[in-house]
């Protein structure tokens, strides 16, 4: 059996008119997941996935207060409304199991390009004014751009080079691919006497991880920051009587059982690559400890080369000023064999390869 696909990209949008509307992008971007994982057969509109949601983020007979409240909604809405039982029977019905999610939570940006290689598309938490300053003609709304006050859904779909040819998984990083925007503000209406873009932009990852690192959290006091990205990733839904022969990369659709198996690796691999960052620091501050050891041991070499019986000034000493009360000498002896020997021991330390 051929593996499953995404639907091609398609915008549904958040305004439809609803007293949520202008706070739905989260529910939108959720229906359009679905919408993509089901390959088109699932179509819940933006309110019905905010209903499914559950009273964190509803109410019946909502007025504008109620709205303001309880419009902003995340990733985890996001997964709670698509694997409501009213969404999962939806699925059902054309014959689809829900489809396999993982929030990534703070990811990084190579994480997200991971994932759109392998096939799957991923919600992504924005800040908006990055879009208008960067790919205005991309922009669903040009003057959504206060910062910490712009906050947006949107989700990506595809992997692929400035022509379009689909990237491959393993290749290395590239600040130029690209993917498509899915972004639930891009209906193509007119807005200030000016139309917004409409449908999915094609735009580069660089554009889009810079927006990621500018979405507001903390209630709008700070900014996620660079090399962080807030998403969840949605793979393609398999059939219910699904015939997979294994044949297929099991590492693109691994079963319920697998998953937090897969879950653990990807924690043991950020581990790590955090566990890496430690060793080479550790290194540095090594070779920088090897350096001044052998300065020292250099320095401590010259002055037992320098004890030949003058005087700092240069003039030769009697014998009464180096000899103390008793008679025993204050010049030190000059090094032995053996002195030497762990001094030159002591030029070139042993121990670690780090």
């Amino acid at each position: 059996m051929a593996r499953p696909v995404l639907a091609r990209p398609k915008v549904i949008t958040q305004l439809d008119g609803t007293i949520w509307g202008p706070k739905n992008c989260a529910f939108a971007t959720a229906a359009s997941l679905a919408f993509a994982a089901s390959g088109g057969k699932v179509r819940v509109t933006p309110i019905q996935m905010r209903r499914r949601a559950g009273d964190t983020v509803w109410v019946d007979n909502a007025k504008q207060e109620d709205v303001d409240r309880l419009g902003p909604a995340n990733i985890k809405d996001q997964k709670r409304a698509i694997l409501n039982p009213r969404t999962v029977q939806e699925f059902a019905d054309v014959g689809l199991r829900p489809p396999r999610m993982r929030n990534l939570g703070s990811a990084r940006p190579k994480d997200v390009r991971s994932y759109l290689a392998r096939g799957a598309t991923v919600s992504v938490a924005i800040g908006y004014h990055v879009i208008n300053e960067q790919a205005p003609n991309a922009s669903g709304q040009r003057d959504f751009r206060t910062k910490l006050a712009d906050g947006h859904s949107v989700r990506l779909q595809g992997l692929f080079h400035a022509d379009k040819t689909p990237v491959k998984r393993g290749e290395l990083w590239d600040q130029q691919n690209f993917t498509y925007m899915v972004d639930p503000l891009a209906n193509g209406r007119v807005r200030d006497g000016r139309r917004v873009a409409w449908g999915p932009q094609f735009l580069p990852l660089r554009i889009v991880f810079a927006a990621a690192a500018a979405v507001p959290i903390n209630g709008g006091t700070r900014m996620l920051g660079e090399g962080q990205v807030l998403a969840m990733a949605v793979f393609p839904s398999r059939p219910l009587q699904d015939d997979h022969d294994g044949q297929d990369d099991h590492d693109d659709e691994p079963s319920a059982a697998c998953a937090g198996v897969e879950q653990q690796r990807d924690a043991a691999l950020s581990r790590v690559a955090d566990l890496e960052d430690v060793i080479r620091a550790v290194r540095a501050e090594a070779l920088e400890a090897t350096g001044e050891l052998a300065k020292v041991v250099d320095a401590a070499s010259v002055k037992l080369d320098d004890v030949d019986g003058t005087a700092p000034g240069g003039d030769e000493q009697d014998g009464s000023d180096s000899l103390n009360e008793g008679g025993e000498s204050l010049v030190p002896d000059p090094p032995t064999s053996v002195d030497t020997q762990i001094l030159a021991e002591a030029k070139e330390p042993t121990g670690p390869n780090v």
